[in-house]
């Protein structure tokens, strides 16, 4: 590790693999305020708005996080592996990076615009989707700044700042509620006000963040050129992994409806506190993917992580039903039959997403794009199917169909590239398959007792 991060400078050793377990510590510390704070927001959302303004919601977010992510280009992901490999400056990146957002926001706008013209969008959708997609246009032009910050081992400080704009949306709900002007539209702008928050301090925190190898700094070019080398493959694993996890509630609004979404669309959160986990370390430690498997402690990290989804699974799958009944009684009594086998799927989807960040950092981002376009096949084939006939219940059959076809290709291909060794991808491939051949046994054993 290159340097030290300020917010963790008292704290570390000088030995690299404590450095390592003081930065995913603090990182899982702060993303996991982050997320807490999140889900508070969102359960506040649940019992402060109808199941129709929470569906609608969830709609909005849903089609801005394709839209968004389908035009991400890869930049994202991208921006970090090539100035890790070729220092860049702050400015050079904004510059690349901020052109290819603000032309994404731009199309996205005209697509809204068109959507409003034709009469596509009712009022109350395109109110929502305006004001969510804007959220969407300004946390993507936080990507320079998170990506400076990373190269230089500051993830502590980018988890730490995403914190403050979960803490902008708490006190603004907090501060409507007590105005007793809690309404659809002010939560709307009260969220984007948070993402504005977020970006003005992200600035300012890779502002003060100095350049290593100044002398050996490449420029807009050079940069540029690298991020058409490697993100179309990036962009379209990317595109396949958001479809995976967004093209389910859509497809539950258009074949059931916007209350079914609600039901499905809070169980599906749940699901998403222990799947973020895979999500953070990959992102975390996507810098040091690029030296290799074995670079900053990388096999005991990914063994105490699939320990901790298969423990977080169990108790998600116990324990959640009740909660949400304990939270809001029976308003959302249609989720709790779906949590539990969800639930088992944790360790699998996580630990893909490590998969795919190797591979990214690898340079075979090609494997995701395989994987995962086999993977969402079966699953939109099998959620066009059951969902007509088995509702909601149909869409968790299709995330099975995703993490049976997915994750398999993809321990394989990561195998035979040599991205993880033979024991990696048993280890990996077992924990991820604990939990759902459990459940399926728990069926059999039931069906024929």
């Amino acid at each position: 590790m290159s340097s030290t991060d300020p917010i963790l400078a008292e704290l570390l050793g000088p030995s690299p693999a404590h450095r390592v377990r003081r930065t995913l510590s603090a990182v899982y510390v702060a993303s996991g305020l982050s997320l807490g704070g999140g889900q508070v927001f969102t359960l506040l959302l649940f019992g402060l708005l109808t199941p129709q303004q929470v569906g609608l919601v969830n709609w909005a977010t849903a089609a801005a996080t394709i839209v968004f992510y389908l035009f991400d280009l890869g930049v994202e992901t991208s921006l970090v592996v090539q100035v890790k490999r070729v220092p860049t400056r702050l400015a050079q990146v904004v510059l690349v990076a901020g052109a290819v957002r603000l032309a994404v926001a731009l199309l996205a706008f005209m697509a809204w615009l068109g959507g409003v013209a034709l009469g596509i969008l009712r009022p109350a959708e395109a109110s929502a989707l305006i004001l969510i997609g804007l959220g969407f246009a300004v946390r993507s032009l936080q990507t320079p700044f998170t990506a400076h910050l990373q190269v230089h081992d500051r993830q502590a400080t980018v988890a730490v700042v995403s914190v403050i704009p979960v803490l902008v949306r708490l006190v603004g709900v907090g501060l409507l509620w007590l105005a007793q002007t809690v309404a659809l539209t002010p939560i709307l702008l009260v969220m984007l006000f948070a993402d504005v928050v977020g970006l003005l301090v992200l600035m300012e925190f890779a502002r003060m963040q100095p350049l290593a190898n100044r002398q050996e700094a490449s420029g807009a070019v050079t940069l540029a050129r690298g991020l058409v080398r490697s993100a179309p493959t990036i962009m379209l694993s990317q595109a396949v992994m958001i479809g995976q996890g967004r093209i389910d509630w859509l497809l539950v609004a258009a074949l059931i409806s916007y209350g079914a979404l609600a039901n499905y669309s809070i169980a599906n959160k749940t699901l998403e506190l222990l799947i973020i986990a895979g999500s953070m370390l990959g992102r975390t430690a996507l810098p040091w993917m690029v030296e290799g498997w074995h670079s900053h402690s990388m096999p005991k990290t990914m063994r105490i992580l699939t320990v901790a989804l298969v423990a977080g699974g169990l108790i998600l799958a116990t324990a959640g039903p009740p909660l949400l009944r304990l939270l809001f009684g029976h308003k959302y009594a249609g989720a709790e039959p779906i949590i539990a086998p969800m639930a088992t799927l944790a360790p699998a989807l996580a630990l893909y997403q490590v998969l795919q960040f190797m591979a990214f950092a690898r340079s075979e981002a090609w494997q995701v794009v395989v994987s995962g376009l086999l993977g969402l096949t079966a699953q939109v084939i099998v959620d066009l199917l059951l969902i007509p006939s088995l509702g909601i219940s149909g869409a968790v059959i299709g995330m099975f169909s995703f993490a049976g076809v997915a994750m398999p290709v993809q321990l394989w291909l990561a195998y035979r590239s040599r991205i993880i060794p033979r024991e990696a991808s048993l280890e990996i491939g077992a924990g991820a398959a604990l939990l759902p051949f459990g459940l399926i046994g728990l069926i059999l054993v039931s069906h024929f007792r």
